[in-house]
């Protein structure tokens, strides 16, 4: 039995790895008479729930935002039922005890990209080698911004 531990963010992403692996390796196979193609069919409430989560992206920039913007996003995604209590929590998890990393922001009106700040914490913890329970809440959290982002364009 396998258990799933992904997050929606993460099985979205290994989807569309998969079905990009799967139509690369189907051009390349000379063997294969036609292409297979992967459909992906939402249901109306899933398509409704997309339509919402691009029409609130619009407003933000992930790339170009502040720590309380991203407060404020989270809170308009959670309210829009596209992000659960728990995922607004990791967003918007204190920095208080990464104030001794090395580039850590604490000014939470300063603009910055936050995805990439974020990577910056992360691999900062990974060097200083914390606990892996804690490296593994702030990879979600960028799995989830990154999902957020891909649905600005």
């Amino acid at each position: 039995m396998q258990i799933n531990t992904l997050n929606p963010y993460q099985q979205t992403n290994r989807i569309q790895q998969s079905q990009t692996t799967h139509s690369n390796n189907t051009a390349i196979d000379n063997k294969a008479s036609s292409v297979f193609t992967d459909k992906l069919t939402l249901s109306q409430s899933g398509q409704s729930k997309l339509d919402a989560g691009k029409e609130i992206m619009a407003k933000y920039d992930i790339k170009n935002m502040s720590q309380n913007s991203l407060a404020v996003m989270s809170d308009e995604l959670r309210g829009a039922g596209l992000m659960s209590d728990q995922e607004f929590l990791m967003m918007n998890r204190p920095n208080n005890n990464l104030s001794s990393l090395p580039g850590a922001k604490t000014d939470m009106d300063e603009v910055v990209n936050i995805i990439s700040t974020f990577e910056g914490q992360l691999q900062t913890k990974r060097q200083l080698g914390v606990d892996p329970k804690f490296i593994a809440e702030d990879e979600k959290r960028i799995d989830t911004l990154r999902f957020f982002e891909s649905l600005q364009s």
